[in-house]
């Protein structure tokens, strides 16, 4: 009897011994695979972030390559209560009682900002602009302005023209950019008209929309 009881104290150890190697086993090898885990995580992360900085690297040449080409279709002026500079395409009129459409923005520091949209329609008779639907290469898109300005000359022509922020109008700035054919009807309070934007407006609009992106500009 004692004996026995001899034998199953010693088993009784054995196993215990031979439980606690295991376990000691284990966790070394649990602890291995976190630290070859961590290893893999901080080499993949490595990579990602090089092959981001090597993307944003070659964006920022491509920008420059296309700052270099888009800046001479381009006028810059001044603010003189500011540092800033409004940069306005070749193709936007000089005066108001002129027909015409364009894009143009600021730049602060070297960064665009404040994209703007000018629709000016000149004629002899008065429509007081509600709306107007720009038909692009078939498509119907409706632009309501935010509030139409209006004047007249002593020789009987007329004006109305809105120029107004373009941060949320960057879809249909898009289309216009990359039309192959524009026409505007400006509806009014009884009549409308109907104005076809010439290929060089339509070219302009996409040099202001690409300038404006590649020196860092952004729509809503």
């Amino acid at each position: 009897m004692k004996k026995g009881c001899l034998w199953a104290i010693g088993i009784f150890f054995l196993l215990a011994i031979i439980g606690k190697f295991a376990g000691s086993s284990e966790k070394s090898t649990s602890a291995e695979v976190d630290s070859v885990t961590v290893e893999l995580t901080n080499k993949v992360s490595a990579e990602e972030e090089a092959k981001i900085a090597a993307e944003k690297a070659k964006e920022d040449s491509l920008n420059a390559i296309k700052i270099t080409e888009l800046k001479k279709y381009f006028n810059e002026e001044k603010d003189e209560f500011s540092d800033n500079k409004w940069v306005e395409p070749q193709t936007r009129p000089k005066y108001t009682n002129q027909n015409g459409y364009c894009m143009y923005f600021a730049v602060e520091g070297d960064k665009a900002t404040n994209p703007r949209f000018l629709i000016q329609y000149e004629a002899d008779d008065w429509l007081f602009i509600q709306y107007m639907i720009f038909n692009i290469d078939g498509e119907n898109v409706t632009f309501t302005p935010t509030k139409m300005e209006t004047d007249c000359g002593n020789g009987g022509r007329i004006w109305e023209w809105c120029d107004e922020s373009a941060l949320d109008l960057e879809p249909l700035i898009k289309k216009i950019a990359y039309a192959k054919s524009v026409k505007i009807k400006m509806v009014g309070r009884q009549y409308h008209n109907v104005k076809t934007m010439s290929s060089k407006q339509i070219q302009y609009f996409k040099y202001s929309y690409e300038y404006y992106k590649a020196l860092g500009g952004r729509f809503n």
